[in-house]
């Protein structure tokens, strides 16, 4: 068997481009691993995709993942293709004044404050080495900033998406959290912003947000496919981005923080 697997380690070595050398002890062991996995049938760990990872069994057609490299997955798929996806990042806009009042944003198309332009001008150069292809921004004016900025130094052409704008949430709108409690008292009782399928009124319920946001993702997989890919967008969008990639608890959900400009990478893997 192992014959076997050095054999066809050579033929994948011979069958890949020059610019793209693996070595050859690494071709053995993932062939030589599909072998033993096939033949037991033991549980390997499932891949990650989507909001949750469906357990399988391994067999020898399986796709299995490998990290190569800071900006690809290599996948050794049925005939041993090799397929090279770019990456995607996540960057929350910069500061706005009703982050330092604690306010909700939502919808509110309240701009940055120069604090926010200045991380927008700080993040643009800590993404001008990445090779950004396209830039998809949130419609709302903090982020289109934001990208503009971005785009001042990458050269990446901006693409306006709503499915990437920020979660409404009706009533308490500009409103501080203190505020909305005591206006809304029978609401805050009921932890209404934290109710999956119920908002504020006027508000958009997780739901909602959740269908949108992974549409959208799910959009710039089939439409940005190798391309290197930064979304500029909000805090509650960056939970279910988070989500769309990891196997979360609902506690983890909320817990997860998108910072302001803060960069956050992730991998498609067909």
């Amino acid at each position: 068997m192992v014959a076997e697997s050095a054999e066809r380690a050579d033929k994948l070595r011979e069958a890949t481009p020059n610019r793209l050398q693996i070595p050859y002890w690494c071709c053995i062991l993932e062939l030589v691993r599909t072998h033993f996995a096939a033949a037991g049938g033991e549980e390997v760990p499932p891949r990650k995709f989507g909001k949750v990872a469906e357990p399988h069994r391994s067999k020898p057609q399986k796709s299995p993942e490998k990290n190569i490299g800071s900006n690809h997955v290599l996948i050794l798929g049925e005939e041993n293709f090799l397929i090279l996806m770019e990456r995607l990042y996540i960057v929350r806009h910069g500061e706005i004044n009703f982050n330092i009042e604690g306010r909700y944003a939502g919808s509110v198309n309240v701009g940055l404050n120069e604090k926010g332009l200045q991380q927008a001008r700080d993040t643009a150069n800590d993404v001008s080495n990445l090779k950004i292809d396209f830039i998809i921004s949130s419609p709302l004016k903090r982020c289109r900033r934001m990208a503009e900025i971005i785009h001042e130094v990458t050269n990446a052409p901006i693409v306006v998406m709503d499915e990437f704008r920020e979660r409404g949430v009706g009533v308490f709108e500009g409103l501080t959290r203190e505020e909305a409690k005591n206006k809304y008292p029978d609401l805050w009782a009921r932890n209404i912003t934290r109710i999956y399928d119920d908002a504020p009124p006027n508000g958009e319920t997780i739901k909602k947000v959740e269908n949108r946001v992974f549409a959208g993702l799910n959009k710039v997989r089939k439409e940005y496919d190798g391309k290197n890919v930064l979304i500029v967008t909000h805090a509650f969008v960056g939970k279910m981005i988070h989500k769309f990639f990891h196997d979360m608890t609902e506690e983890q959900f909320f817990e997860y923080k998108l910072d302001n400009a803060k960069v956050v990478e992730y991998d498609f893997v067909k």
